[in-house]
């Protein structure tokens, strides 16, 4: 069973932070991700498909196993209970991160282009 880390809550049309996730060796230590690449997939619970899928995230620092996605604020169009996932992989190996899942809820009015 995959237990979840839990970030959020947002609101539709938010653009948080940039969100980093470090992968681990089985001794706790940053893993060494030299040569691999990473995506994000996010996807609100009882949709069929991912409101994104496989987007590109970044090694933002491979020595280390740190991954991180920026939002753009089109992931949440929605309010809903979401999930999420980065991806990492050279081409042989290839590793999921832990669910990463958050509640999004409606704006009270419009989004304001700020």
């Amino acid at each position: 069973m995959r237990i979840p880390i839990e970030i959020g809550p947002f609101v539709t049309g938010e653009i948080p932070d940039p969100l980093e996730y470090q992968y681990l060796d089985s001794n706790g230590a940053g893993m060494p991700i030299t040569g691999y690449s990473a995506t994000f997939t996010v996807r609100e619970k009882f949709a069929t498909l991912p409101t994104i899928d496989a987007v590109v995230a970044v090694v933002s620092n491979a020595a280390l196993g740190k991954v991180t996605y920026s939002w753009v604020g089109t992931e949440f169009p929605t309010q809903g209970r979401y999930f999420s996932e980065f991806w990492i992989g050279n081409g042989v190996q290839r590793y999921a991160s832990e669910a990463i899942e958050f509640d999004v809820y409606d704006s009270i009015g419009s989004v304001p282009v700020i």
